[in-house]
């Protein structure tokens, strides 16, 4: 059994999906309605979960951490990750972005040559759109070489999803110059940031 579960927090709807023993599944969040989240989370997940699927409100801590995230805040703990549908590059992809700290970006290229395929930008990208642990996975911190914001596939409404990223970078303290990160919040992997 799959227990979605939803709730709304200041401006947007949050919504998880968990397994019997608590562990995330998918997670996502939705500036509009409360189906929009739900939807997207049931969609991340694997087609043969998706008929197992109990939608509830509200009740999970799951979705306050989740806020906090989205508000820019560093959380103390987070929820265990189910990953046994994730492929082992996802794999790996997420596991080096999610030592990305808070406050900094790194590049598709740059995940691509940690992960030991320097070519593979595209596949880094793949991986960011696909990904089903919106916010504990933070694919927002991840842009283009360009430094744009780049895209955030995350609503109906593409053309707002640059500035929710925009605006979530914000608030964990990335710095801009324009319309571009600021050089001075790419994170480098060799060195051991705080924040």
């Amino acid at each position: 059994m799959v227990t979605v579960r939803s709730e709304t927090f200041g401006d947007a709807w949050f919504a998880v999906a968990e397994n019997d023993g608590g562990s995330l599944l998918s997670s996502s969040f939705s500036l509009a309605r409360r189906r929009e989240a739900v939807e997207a989370v049931v969609k991340s997940l694997p087609t043969r979960l998706r008929n197992e699927v109990k939608d509830e409100e509200g009740g999970s801590s799951t979705l306050r951490m989740m806020y906090k995230l989205y508000s820019g805040e560093t959380l103390k703990e987070r929820p265990s990750l189910d990953m046994r549908f994730i492929s082992p590059f996802r794999k790996n992809v997420y596991r080096v972005t999610g030592r990305i700290p808070r406050g900094f970006v790194s590049t598709y290229g740059i995940i691509a040559a940690k992960v030991g395929s320097r070519f593979a930008q595209r596949a880094v990208g793949n991986a960011m759109r696909s990904n089903p642990f919106t916010l504990f996975i933070p694919c927002h911190r991840v842009v283009p070489s360009t430094m744009n914001v780049g895209r955030y596939s995350l609503s109906s409404h593409p053309d707002s999803n640059s500035i929710i990223k925009r605006g979530i970078l914000i608030r964990e303290g990335v710095e801009f110059n324009g319309n571009e990160v600021s050089r001075k919040s790419v994170w480098s992997y060799k060195l051991r940031v705080k924040t």
